[in-house]
């Protein structure tokens, strides 16, 4: 998870006191972020401590990978929307292959000294930063047998009670090049893949976990694909919800912040660093 560390970040912002001091009027930081619970719990835990660290004030831009990968290239590397971006990796490789991201150092990211290798992505331009597990959730009132595979995703007692994400979103293409694999010749066949998608018709195509969580209290899907964190609360609040981790393995969210290389002043670029 994201760790706002105060040591590391004062120390990155002393450097840049004289310059911070000349700004009367700071301006505002935007970073980008999803919406529901995720949004929730940044404006509530992460975006008070992190004004006040870097005494700035933070706007979030609520969205998903497309909008915001569309947006960086529609504005151009010179002048992207903002300064730090939180993307899953599939995104991240469309920017960072076209130069979007500066190369993150310790210099540059003091807490990047401390961060293990395997969360360090290609060319130093991206540090994994939280990661989602993705289950198998099931209303238990309207779920005799629970599934326990993402095979079971098919069973005909379950046709027209599923709920997916849409394509848009890593999560539905994971679970492509899974059915890829699984029921076709490899990852590749995707022509397989979205015939057996389509055998699951009728189901709801949502954009992000929040908007598929209301479909599950409700009662209006039985069984989905979702984040861990998002079915977590929901039992303990009493919803009849349980979630079971598929037998073939589980698929992750995962989260990795980058910074833009073009920051247009000093304590800019410190407020850049110390977000990741």
């Amino acid at each position: 998870m994201f760790h706002l560390n105060r040591r590391h970040a004062l120390a990155g912002l002393a450097a840049t006191a004289v310059s911070g001091r000349a700004l009367a009027q700071p301006s505002t930081f935007t970073t980008n972020m999803y919406g529901g619970r995720w949004e929730n719990t940044w404006r509530e835990k992460v975006l008070p401590p992190f004004a006040k660290t870097i005494g700035r004030s933070v706007t979030l831009d609520i969205g998903l990978g497309a909008r915001w990968v569309a947006n960086f290239r529609a504005a151009g590397k010179d002048n992207p929307p903002f300064s730090a971006l939180m993307l899953n990796e599939r995104f991240t490789a469309m920017l960072r292959d076209e130069g979007y991201f500066e190369t993150l150092t310790p210099a540059l990211v003091p807490n990047l000294a401390d961060v293990v290798p395997s969360a360090k992505l290609k060319g130093d331009t991206a540090v994994s930063a939280m990661l989602a597990p993705m289950v198998i959730a099931y209303r238990t009132d309207l779920v005799k047998i629970p599934p326990r595979a993402w095979a079971d995703l098919w069973r005909p007692d379950l046709k027209g009670q599923i709920g997916l994400y849409a394509i848009t979103n890593s999560a539905a293409v994971m679970l492509a090049l899974w059915a890829a694999e699984h029921f076709g010749k490899g990852i590749t066949d995707i022509d397989t893949a979205v015939k057996k998608f389509a055998e699951l018709k009728p189901f709801p195509q949502i954009a992000y976990s929040a908007q598929l969580t209301p479909l599950l209290v409700q009662g209006q899907i039985a069984v989905a694909p979702i984040d861990l964190g998002e079915i977590v609360p929901l039992k303990q609040k009493g919803v009849p919800l349980d979630f079971v981790v598929p037998e073939e393995g589980m698929m992750i969210f995962d989260q990795s912040f980058s910074i833009r290389p073009t920051a247009p002043t000093r304590p800019q670029r410190a407020s850049t660093s110390t977000m990741c």
